[in-house]
């Protein structure tokens, strides 16, 4: 009995770990991509290799990283059990989640105002976005608007809303305006955007949650797959990026699982040709720390970083992700390759057991979109995006925060271990 109990606490403490999601779907993928469902270049050996390095990394990275998550889990799962007896509302909390909403919706209409000029005003967009949804994802590759940026502050309320009623701290009337600020984003044309709202608000209910049944958490697993495919065929449809119309050529997939294919193995396939190109390594991390060198750039510190818009590759079909190694090579070789991969497995998990262990809303926000970050590392870099590292230098600020305001004695204590 004891063992079983063991066995059923390491199996939800994994779902605390950002490597175990790395190694799922990099696994998964990479035994797709090998079984070559559909017309693929021939894998190098180098590249095959990595991928399996990778895999073995996030591995290892879950082995020595468990026993961590594990004491945490156990831990969390007391507070949290003693924290849910304290369930009245607070209203500061609400005016929190308020800010935070309106900013989001701010964002959303500075999007459509800013993006509505060359598209035929508001009425040319909205016109767009029903026929022509495409038009609008164009646009976005030669306009820009700060309200992407404040719609990240929507993407924050979302889950810190699902959150707070999972905790009984806010009225469940509240997911109403969590549904509105969803779909509000789907005004992005991205496919990627919803996905990665949807998974972080799903993953932060879990440090929430006073029970983790495997049998509930394995029902939403399936419920959450199914309306994953489910959104981003609708998707593909509504915006017209769909190849398996006659584009790709011949497969023994049907329909648009070509598609869902598609995206899975493209970044394999695209880093693949990237190693058999030769491309000769700038030796600075002006891929990988693309928001810091776009904002030095802008005071003349260091140049203009290139472009997160990768050029096509035909691997045959025409593709431009490269999983999360693409921005190592290029910046750095094979060196940085490593180090990549170091960072994506032990460096991600130990940052993600750091903003754990605090407890802090914000900071589990950032845990989550850390899990993302490894779970999409199979098709592209979400390490060197802008939402990422705002939400995660968010997360980490309140930690600070909170401890600095917490005063010398109470830290020694800390330290001290009571």
């Amino acid at each position: 009995m004891l063992n079983l109990i063991t066995y059923k606490n390491n199996l939800r403490t994994l779902l605390f770990i950002p490597s175990f999601y790395g190694a799922v779907t990099w696994g998964i993928w990479l035994i797709l991509y090998t079984a070559e469902l559909m017309n693929l270049d021939e894998c190098s050996i180098l590249a095959m290799v990595i991928y399996l390095i990778v895999e073995l990394a996030f591995v290892l990275s879950i082995y020595v990283s468990l026993p961590h998550y594990r004491n945490y889990f156990e831990i969390t799962r007391e507070r949290t059990n003693l924290a849910g007896a304290d369930t009245g509302n607070s209203p500061g909390l609400a005016m929190f989640l308020l800010v935070l909403h309106l900013v989001g919706f701010m964002g959303l209409v500075l999007y459509v105002v800013e993006f509505a000029k060359n598209l035929g005003g508001i009425s040319g967009f909205f016109l767009a976005l029903v026929n022509e949804a495409y038009a609008i994802r164009w646009e976005a590759e030669t306009s820009a608007s700060v309200g992407t940026q404040l719609s990240y502050f929507g993407w924050i309320a979302i889950s810190l809303t699902v959150y707070y009623i999972v905790r009984k701290k806010v009225s469940s009337y509240w997911l109403a305006v969590a549904v509105v600020q969803f779909l509000g984003n789907l005004l992005f044309i991205d496919r990627t955007r919803p996905l990665w709202i949807i998974f972080t608000t799903l993953l932060i209910i879990l440090p929430a949650a006073r029970e983790l049944s495997l049998n509930r958490i394995s029902r939403w697993m399936i419920f959450s797959i199914i309306a994953a495919f489910m959104l981003f065929w609708a998707v593909a449809e509504w915006t017209g990026k769909t190849g398996y119309k006659g584009i790709y050529e011949s497969s023994v997939l049907p329909g648009i699982t070509q598609d869902f294919y598609v995206y899975g193995v493209s970044g394999f396939a695209y880093f693949n040709q990237v190693l058999q190109s030769n491309e000769s390594p700038t030796y600075t991390p002006e891929r990988i720390l693309y928001p810091l060198f776009t904002f030095l750039s802008r005071f003349g510190v260091t140049g203009a970083p290139p472009s997160q818009i990768l050029e096509f590759y035909d691997v045959p079909f025409s593709t431009n992700v490269g999983t999360f190694l693409e921005p190592f090579y290029r910046d750095g070789g094979l060196l940085f390759v490593l180090i990549g991969i170091l960072i994506y497995s032990f460096g991600l998990d130990l940052a993600g057991l750091f903003v754990l262990n605090s407890g802090k809303p914000l900071a589990l926000y950032a845990w989550a979109n850390i899990c993302f970050t490894s779970f999409i590392g199979f098709f592209t870099p979400k390490i060197a995006s802008f939402p990422v590292w705002l939400f995660v230098v968010l997360g980490f600020s309140v930690i600070c925060l909170g401890y600095m305001s917490a005063g010398p004695v109470h830290r020694q204590r800390k330290i001290g271990g009571q």
